[in-house]
């Protein structure tokens, strides 16, 4: 269907948006407070290969591309 906001979410201190770009495309962002250094917390977060390890429902997560400030991932859910 049509580019948009599919989801928004707010409680608290966290925050949750996905917006459709596409098809089979979407754009998630969380905010949420962490007290972890932060080069720790982005290297656990952009572990795509790993994902699936920690993520409930996610039982396949590949990279199909990277680039400097983002990746393209196959994900399936269980």
């Amino acid at each position: 269907e049509g580019e948009g906001v599919a989801f928004s979410f707010a409680a608290a201190e966290t925050t949750l948006h996905i917006e459709r770009n596409g098809k089979n495309s979407r754009r998630i962002s969380v905010t949420i407070p962490v007290s972890a250094p932060l080069d720790t917390l982005w290297r656990a977060l952009t572990d795509y290969e790993r994902l699936s390890e920690f993520i409930p429902g996610l039982s396949v997560c590949e990279v199909q591309e990277r680039w400097h400030d983002g990746a393209r991932l196959y994900q399936v859910k269980i």
